[in-house]
């Protein structure tokens, strides 16, 4: 008896806000019809108060709507300008409602909405479920993508690998360091991973990895000679060899190509070039590119 008179207290709350959001729907509707487009929730506080411990149940309805929302909006060929409002709402309603986060946030994506929005959806996802790997991967991907951030792009990726157990992510968060200069800190974070690596494929990366740095540090140093022998000389060299001569690097400082190259300077960038040069930057899609 008690067990069916609690079915049916949930039964009536949840009749109750399907009733209370009609009537919202309704004067959303109206509004509409008047050019005047209105998107109307109930306070959490109100739907939990009236919930009585059953918000899952609650929550699950309005994800439903979310679900019905955006395919009204695919269907009509537009974009679902309010699916962040939705998701939010539902997380405020059940902050552990992974699904409300994550699929909410590819749409947001793939629609290339919000990015400062979707951060915020999913660092809330990522307080009230911190050893979710999915959601640090779209905050990565949304930081590195979407807000140009590259130390955050690259601690959301290595933290999805960390709880993922996946070197990949945490390869692509030293190449994001690598691309915006950090290269200590991309070896660093290398190092550590060379430690527990014990899968050959991600060991071969990881050192391919480690060599493009030390390439890297080394093109940087001839740089700085190239530009030196400028300042002194009002011209730039035309050979690595023409700076030794110079005096302004020694022949014992000059630096290997660990790829087994050859150091030489380009004569339209008078940059210093590797005849194996090794890409430490990300691999971007077209959409993605600037």
């Amino acid at each position: 008896m008690r067990r069916f008179l609690a079915i049916m207290i949930v039964l009536i709350i949840f009749a109750n806000l399907v009733f209370l959001q009609m009537k919202m729907d309704s004067s959303r509707n109206y509004f509409s019809q008047q050019k005047k487009p209105l998107l109307i929730f109930p306070k959490p506080s109100i739907v939990r108060a009236l919930s009585l411990g059953h918000i899952n149940i609650i929550a699950d309805y309005y994800w439903l709507k979310t679900i019905q929302y955006l395919g009204g909006k695919i269907q009509e060929h537009e974009k679902p300008n309010h699916i962040w409002d939705y998701a939010n709402f539902v997380t405020n309603l059940s902050p552990r409602f992974f699904e409300a986060y994550y699929y909410p946030s590819v749409i947001m994506i793939v629609f290339q909405l919000y990015p400062e929005k979707n951060i915020a959806l999913l660092q809330k996802g990522i307080q009230n479920l911190p050893t979710n790997k999915d959601l640090f991967f779209l905050a990565g991907f949304v930081s590195y993508f979407f807000l140009d951030n590259h130390q955050q792009a690259a601690d959301y990726f290595f933290k999805a690998a960390q709880y993922s157990g996946y070197y990949g992510y945490a390869i692509l968060a030293s190449r994001i360091l690598a691309e915006k200069g950090n290269i200590d800190l991309s070896e660093s974070l290398l190092k550590e991973l060379a430690k527990g690596s014990e899968n050959q494929r991600w060991s071969k990366q990881i050192q391919n990895m480690q060599k493009g740095l030390e390439q890297r540090k080394g093109l940087d140093f001839l740089d700085k000679k190239i530009e030196l022998y400028y300042q002194e000389y009002g011209k730039y060299p035309e050979e690595i060899q023409d700076i030794v001569k110079s005096g302004l690097i020694a022949p014992n400082e000059l630096p290997e190509d660990p790829f087994g190259g050859q150091y030489y300077i380009d004569r339209n960038t008078h940059k210093a070039k590797s005849t194996k040069e090794y890409y430490l930057g990300v691999f971007k899609p077209k959409e993605f590119q600037e």
